[in-house]
């Protein structure tokens, strides 16, 4: 059976800008994730959440990127609109510069950075893209949002340059503003794959009508956008393995999960079929069959009911017993469920084994640091740094 175990490891020192560092319990400091391919050691960053939390209408963890020197960037604040650094050896944290404009986001935690993705560095800097929902308040719509953010290396860290990527149609009236998807992942120094949900819009069923919603999408500078995919709901988690497959971890409805590996032209079938079921008859759309995804690109493995997945990586080829070669051993969080399961896939993209590793906070956030270890943002406001044990 999969435990969790806290152990009284020494706590990595916190302070976050001008504020005291978080007094922990002894027995919250640290854990060990117990897994059938072996141990995992968590060591708990702590954050206050004042620094990097969203706030407003709810709260919401940051997202986050690793740069190669080893800290990591983090999208949020106590505003939405903030890029931060924080250096988990130490636990400080220092702010970068405000990336969105007052007047395109509203008082509400889900305005905030979905994906920060290091695209290039140089000598004198780093090139990112940060995807967020963006309100357009001449016309009372949202859309999806993808700039170009160049960020000094030289101390302090600061804001250089930002210019607009990507901006999705249709802008439509604000709803289901957590479905703007927006996970990232680097395709070349100028090219990324986006995950756009469906932000809510009752007419997404309409194919005419929706625009570019729904998809998993390539954009680039200078280029039209390409859709790959499409079919999806809220694609929460985006990842390409050692052999170039890409995978996108997908909310359903009330249940329903999905884990797909994204072809290029595929329907993933939503608002058509899903697995899951709709929140009751006032929802935005309804599916036209549920429990199924007969007649379209079927997930290769998904949870009834939801644990409100996040973030995916490949587990790193240093973390031994894990399965790191071909197919191998992916990791995802979860939200709802409080965990990272553990998914092995083989060379055919079949799901062979799936392992739950509880580890009591919400997943907003995975990424692969270059020495080896993970780290995950929370939305309690805490980094986790995640090490192969034993």
């Amino acid at each position: 059976m999969v435990r969790a175990l806290p152990l009284a490891l020494a706590l990595l020192t916190g302070t976050a800008v001008a504020v005291a560092a978080v007094n922990l319990p002894a027995d919250d400091r640290a854990m060990v994730l117990s897994s059938d391919v072996g141990p995992v050691a968590v060591a708990r960053v702590p954050i206050d959440q004042a620094v990097v939390r969203a706030s407003g209408g709810g709260s919401r963890g940051p997202v986050a990127a690793a740069l190669a020197d080893g800290r990591v960037l983090l999208g949020g604040g106590p505003d939405g609109r903030r890029l931060l650094v924080v250096d988990p050896s130490t636990g400080t944290v220092r702010e970068v510069g405000s990336i969105i404009r007052a007047d395109q986001r509203r008082d509400d935690a889900r305005f905030a950075p979905t994906d920060i993705e290091v695209m290039s560095s140089t000598a004198a800097r780093h090139r990112l893209f940060v995807s967020y929902p963006e309100l357009v308040a001449s016309r009372g719509c949202v859309r999806l949002a993808v700039d170009r953010v160049d960020v000094s290396r030289e101390e302090p860290m600061r804001v250089l340059a930002q210019r607009s990527v990507f901006r999705s149609k249709p802008c439509i009236q604000p709803n289901a503003i957590q479905h703007a998807s927006g996970r990232l992942v680097r395709i070349s120094a100028n090219r990324a794959y986006v995950t756009l949900g469906d932000l809510g819009y009752p007419r997404i069923d309409r194919r005419s009508a929706r625009g570019q919603l729904g998809s998993v999408l390539r954009i680039g500078e200078g280029v039209r956008a390409v859709r790959i995919s499409q079919g999806h709901r809220n694609g929460q988690g985006l990842a390409l393995d050692r052999l170039g497959r890409l995978w996108e971890t997908e909310h359903g409805p009330a249940g329903g999960d999905e884990l797909n590996l994204i072809r290029r032209g595929r329907d993933y079938g939503w608002p058509f079929v899903t697995l899951g079921q709709p929140y009751g008859t006032s929802d935005y759309v309804m599916p036209r069959r549920t429990g199924t995804h007969a007649g379209y690109t079927k997930p290769r493995t998904s949870w009834v009911p939801s644990v409100a997945t996040s973030e995916l990586v490949q587990v790193p080829g240093s973390w031994a017993g894990w399965q790191t070669g071909v197919g191998g051993d992916l990791l995802m969080g979860t939200l709802k469920d409080e965990a990272f399961w553990r998914l092995r896939v083989a060379r055919s993209g079949r799901v062979l084994e799936r392992e739950r590793l509880p580890v009591g906070h919400r997943i907003r956030d995975l990424e692969v640091r270059a020495d080896g270890t993970l780290a995950a943002t929370t939305d309690d406001g805490t980094l986790l740094v995640l090490t192969r044990a034993g």
